[in-house]
């Protein structure tokens, strides 16, 4: 077991680190042959393969992490479990043998999206994504929080921020889910409110699309623990209570 404590453990050698990237984005490529039909837009092969490198990714990730500090380890490990798609939707286009100098491809604005997005584009990003998150899309919504809460390319606007991480969190999108209970914990972009906090850190622990066992999976929980003991019994009862009652939006309609 990786003890994630800052001094506890000297961080992984490079070489280390470079090699369970190299294994992981090989094994996208070798799923992405195996998958890929060549018909199918790239966003949903990428989807359906990334569960198949699951167990990659999280090394990759376990040994990069390896010596943070514990908050430090939880904001990279969110930040990685963003970019799945995007590495994953990478390797489909590679495979499929589109050009290097088309970054974007034309019939699939989420992926070109996403990719602006992460290479910090956020105005492409924002005008590509935009109409797509109008319509419902939660990995656009979720993307376009994350832009206004880093102001990558556009203006910083946490309002704007909780705006989209709400409507992707109230139907299902993990990551928004996180972020969302991270800006009620904090109140910024939004007042403060420790059983709304606690309620959304809930609900993204028990839909977490990773290993039940994994440190980011453990991370949250430490973070929404570390939260409890600034609330009341009755506070906590009450956040308890709205996470089962919650159910996505999509689900309610």
């Amino acid at each position: 077991m990786i003890i994630t404590l800052s001094g506890c453990v000297p961080p992984a050698p490079k070489a280390d680190v470079d090699a369970a990237m190299m294994t992981y984005v090989a094994c996208l490529h070798s799923a992405a042959k195996q998958v890929d039909d060549g018909k199918s837009d790239a966003i949903s092969v990428a989807v359906a393969i990334q569960p198949m490198c699951a167990q990659e990714f999280r090394q990759s990730v376990l040994l990069y992490g390896q010596g943070m500090s514990m908050r430090a380890r939880l904001i990279y490990e969110q930040g990685m479990d963003g970019k799945q798609l995007e590495f994953a939707t990478g390797a489909v286009l590679d495979e499929r043998s589109i050009p290097k100098n088309q970054p974007y491809v034309a019939d699939d604005p989420l992926t070109a999206g996403l990719k602006a997005a992460n290479s910090g584009d956020g105005a492409t990003a924002v005008k590509l994504l935009l109409p797509l998150a109008k319509h419902g899309n939660i990995y656009a919504q979720s993307s376009l929080g994350m832009i206004y809460e880093g102001g990558e390319g556009v203006k910083e606007n946490d309002v704007e921020a909780v705006k989209w991480f709400r409507k992707a969190a109230e139907n299902g999108e993990v990551n928004a889910q996180f972020a969302l209970g991270i800006k009620y914990e904090i109140g910024k972009g939004i007042k403060q409110d420790y059983v709304q906090a606690y309620k959304w850190l809930n609900i993204s622990i028990e839909h977490i699309e990773d290993f039940p066992k994994s440190a980011n999976r453990n991370g949250i929980i430490k973070t929404r623990n570390d939260l409890a003991s600034l609330m009341t019994p009755e506070q906590i009862a009450e956040a308890q209570r709205l996470t089962r009652e919650w159910k996505p939006m999509m689900q309610n309609q």
